[in-house]
């Protein structure tokens, strides 16, 4: 698609790893991040080119940019999950700090509602940072959700204190990258997607964008069941920016103090193993109040809140 603006022209495309716009994509995308103040986690240079090597599981990623010359001024990520009932969704969108008010965001939006539309969705969506609401409400969005998504950031370089004690009924385990076999089955039970196949498909995902991971769990002393567990992932070229990932217990095991116990316990392991960690980052929806509060008391504060907004793709 190409458009053109008052002096300059624009053309949106989609992006692979062979792309010759690679390179200026990541800095591209690098540049956003200072402009706006280093809010959220920096970007990973080998995430971001392993991104567009593997779909994330069960679902189809598409990414376009838009480009003037060989500059990229633009970028959208669109998901399309495998089952139809699904919305697709912008899963990202970064627009160059020198391209900002020139229409990019609008044109990449654009194009990510031809491609959704192509794919037999009836509804694109998208979280939209509170201050950008008025601008995507311009461009026909609709508010999806009440509740909002809260991005949250702790701060561990001066440490966290010690580690928790570990509750006397239950045992730990721990893991990297790949959770071990005798224990696959319950993570993924509580993942709550119940396949093994889907859980390893995350883990290959994780290792192709040069990801590692730090794992611990509990489990039932008697059984050997796993009662919950939580991740930290560790991108390759951002390692003092680790990002918390699912944390989980077993319905039957909640109200207990596990699941501030294994987060306590993993940021420790997580410090042990890389003490130059400075801060770690996570998000959740607000009406997740159980998760809301365990952060809070673990000393995660909000950097940023943001708002599920969509665009029928229905004629």
């Amino acid at each position: 698609m190409t458009t053109t603006g008052s002096t300059t022209q624009v053309t949106c495309e989609q992006l692979g790893t062979d792309s010759p716009s690679l390179g200026e994509w990541v800095r591209m995308r690098a540049l956003a991040h200072i402009a706006d103040g280093r809010p959220g986690p920096p970007v990973c240079g080998i995430d971001a080119v392993g991104s567009l090597a593997v779909d994330p599981p069960g679902a189809r990623a598409t990414d376009l940019v838009a480009t003037s010359g060989d500059e990229v001024a633009g970028w959208a990520r669109l998901v399309v999950p495998a089952s139809a009932a699904a919305p697709a969704v912008v899963d990202a969108l970064v627009v160059h700090p020198r391209w900002r008010a020139h229409g990019i965001g609008r044109r990449l939006v654009d194009a990510a509602l031809e491609v959704g539309a192509a794919a037999g969705r009836a509804e694109l969506r998208v979280a939209v940072p509170e201050a950008l609401l008025p601008r995507a409400r311009a461009w026909g969005a609709a508010l999806c959700d009440v509740s909002r998504q809260v991005h949250q950031v702790l701060e561990v370089g001066a440490g966290t204190g010690p580690p928790p004690a570990v509750p006397s009924d239950v045992q730990v385990a721990s893991w990297r990258a790949v959770a071990p076999a005798s224990l696959a089955e319950g993570v993924a039970r509580l993942d709550g997607h119940g396949d093994v196949g889907v859980l390893r498909a995350l883990e290959v995902m994780r290792r192709r964008r040069g990801r590692t991971a730090l794992h611990t769990a509990f489990l039932d002393q008697r059984t050997g069941d796993v009662l919950g567990y939580t991740s930290i992932s560790l991108p390759a070229s951002s390692p003092a920016d680790p990002e918390q990932g699912m944390t989980v217990v077993d319905p039957r095991a909640r109200g207990r103090g596990y699941g501030e116990a294994l987060k306590r316990l993993n940021t420790a392991a997580l410090l042990r193993e890389r003490p130059w960690a400075q801060r770690v980052w996570t998000a959740n929806d607000e009406d997740n109040t159980a998760m809301a509060s365990l952060n809070r008391r673990l000393g995660f504060r909000p950097w940023q809140y943001r708002h599920v907004l969509g665009w029928s793709l229905r004629p």
